[in-house]
């Protein structure tokens, strides 16, 4: 269950990570801008650190995958991050740990399972530390003497803060004036009017899911030194600008005292006096002009970092699957030599490209709808179609594209071992770049063993609903399963013929007659199948009986 959440904190801290760094880069444009803009910001900070939804937008300025990490990750067959930044993604993947079909641990998942404990015990830590401080620092308290209200003023108190939730309380050191107390509490009382001790919660809340990011605590920071600036500043805007002058003496004053050093951090006091009073002694009346571009620059950058990128089309086009397949070490360059009415399919005149790294073509036919493609792929017959390939070919479907590759084995015969397992290699290179960039698939993979045997069950699946133009709902999906036994004795020799059974909740199967190879392995087969796949199941069951022995293994991802 940790891992599952640590996934989605890892998604939302990856997001939020991006959203900071252009919140601070804004920063620099609202330079002169009143603080309150710039405070305002770090609102959408905290949502993408803790909402794990938003809503799509063509005006997005989000140019990544909100969620790059699959909560399947780590029991993937083929284990992908996908950023939507090919220079990311490429050398990741490419260190990303395949599990191997013969163990029954998958490194990804020892990984994220120790990975989410420490991020556990982090969180606790914190969450712990915060709720301590907040009542040691309660019972320091309890002999304060009350002014009026709210307000409490103390010798144990060194400087002016904020403290409580549902109801706020200011203290106040007891050696000040009545212009210092006066300019103070005004400052204190717009934190609380404004929500800030709320806001101090929520954000020390989302430090400590995120304590493991370095760019939340420059946030945390950062954002806790705008909310003091720009309660400055309202303070300066209610009591006039000729008291800029008395308002930074108030604050140098405090600085001469001793900070509190056991304040909670759920309590906020009076931090970076020296920024403070520079901000206060610079702030001017704000022009027109820069009060509306702060304005536009704040709308703009709030609605483009709060929304997701959004699929402006589910139809693909030649130059997204050609991009995609460069990004993905499919590099290609247009072939020039053949010409694409000898290869048209349905008229429909395919792209041909040459792959760089690998000697094969690639044809990439775009349809209209999914009809067309349905019609001319489901039942496609090159002797009908009259074309003419120079190799062995395979196709791929995704929405309304279908992607041929040629590659020159055998002319169309029986391949030979070697070049069977050189198209095959190329094949999957393919399938996999199509299966999980072009149809979001997904992959599943279950383990379990017994006394004598060790199973692996995986389900590879896609489901892509998609709305013609004239607003027909189309399901493009498809499944494959396959599964393996692993004796784990040390004489396969002697299992002679096994027979299996198996069992999920979509149904069951089995087979008979099957033998093991030298290293005790035994492919039981699969199946594959058009349809929408529903949540994959909780559990397989698979029973093996061999030499009048059985046994049952419970499969888990």
């Amino acid at each position: 269950m940790f891992e599952a959440i640590f996934i989605e904190v890892l998604n939302l801290s990856y997001i939020g990570s991006i959203v900071i760094l252009a919140v601070l880069m804004a920063r620099l444009l609202l330079k002169k801008a009143p603080k309150r803009y710039t405070y305002i910001l770090w609102s959408v900070v905290l949502l993408r650190l803790l909402l794990p939804f938003s809503f799509a937008s063509a005006l997005s300025l989000l140019p990544v995958n909100p969620k790059p990490i699959p909560t399947d990750l780590s029991v993937a067959e083929t284990p992908q991050i996908i950023t939507g930044i090919a220079a990311v993604d490429v050398p990741i993947n490419n260190a990303l740990p395949t599990p191997e079909v013969v163990t029954s641990v998958n490194p990804l998942q020892i990984f994220f399972m120790i990975a989410s404990v420490i991020w556990v015990i982090g969180t606790s830590a914190l969450l712990l530390y915060g709720v301590i401080s907040y009542i040691k620092l309660k019972h320091r308290l309890k002999e304060v003497t009350i002014d009026k209200d709210n307000l409490f003023i103390s010798d144990k108190v060194l400087t002016p803060f904020v403290l409580g939730f549902i109801k706020p309380k200011i203290y106040l050191p007891v050696n000040l004036d009545e212009i210092e107390k006066k300019h103070i509490l005004l400052h204190e009382q717009t934190h609380i009017r404004r929500f800030d001790h709320v806001i101090r919660f929520v954000s020390y809340l989302i430090l400590s899911i995120h304590w493991f990011n370095p760019l939340v605590w420059v946030a945390f920071y950062v954002s806790g030194k705008d909310m003091e600036m720009a309660c400055d500043e309202a303070v300066i805007n209610q009591l006039g600008y000729e008291i800029k002058k008395d308002y930074s003496q108030s604050l140098l004053n405090l600085a001469t005292g001793k900070r509190n050093p056991r304040l909670s951090p759920l309590a906020f006091g009076e931090g970076d006096i020296k920024g403070r009073i520079r901000n206060i002694l610079n702030l001017k009346q704000p022009k027109f002009y820069v009060v509306a571009a702060a304005v536009i620059i704040l709308i703009g950058t709030m609605i483009g970092l709060i929304t997701n990128p959004s699929d402006t089309s589910a139809w693909l086009t030649e130059k997204e699957i050609i991009n995609t397949f460069n990004a993905h070490n499919l590099a290609m360059e247009k072939d020039r030599n053949k010409n694409p009415a000898d290869y048209a399919i349905g008229g429909i005149e395919p792209g041909i490209f040459r792959l760089k790294a690998y000697d094969g073509t690639i044809y990439i036919y775009i349809f209209d709808n999914m009809d067309k493609r349905y019609d001319n792929f489901v039942r496609w017959d090159f002797g009908y179609n009259n074309i003419v390939f120079d190799g062995s070919v395979n196709a791929y479907h995704s929405k309304n594209a279908s992607v041929v590759l040629e590659a020159p084995f055998g002319n169309g015969d029986l391949l030979e071992a070697n070049e069977s397992s050189e198209f095959h290699k190329l094949a999957t290179i393919i399938f996999d770049t199509v299966f999980l960039y072009l149809n979001d698939g997904k992959t599943v993979v279950y383990h379990g063993e017994s006394q004598h045997w060790r199973s692996t069950y995986t389900s590879k699946y896609f489901n892509n609903p998609i709305k013609d133009e004239d607003g027909r709902l189309h399901m493009d999906a498809y499944g494959w399963e396959t599964s393996q036994l692993v004796y784990r004795g040390d004489d396969p020799e002697r299992v002679g013929s096994i027979s299996y059974k198996y069992d999920r909740t979509s149904g069951g199967g089995g087979g008979t007659g099957l033998r093991v190879d030298d290293d005790g392995i035994v492919n039981l087969g699969g199946g594959s199948g058009n349809g929408p796949m529903s949540t994959p199941p909780q559990e397989v069951t698979i029973t093996v009986m061999w030499n009048d022995q059985e046994e049952s293994l419970v499969l888990q991802p």
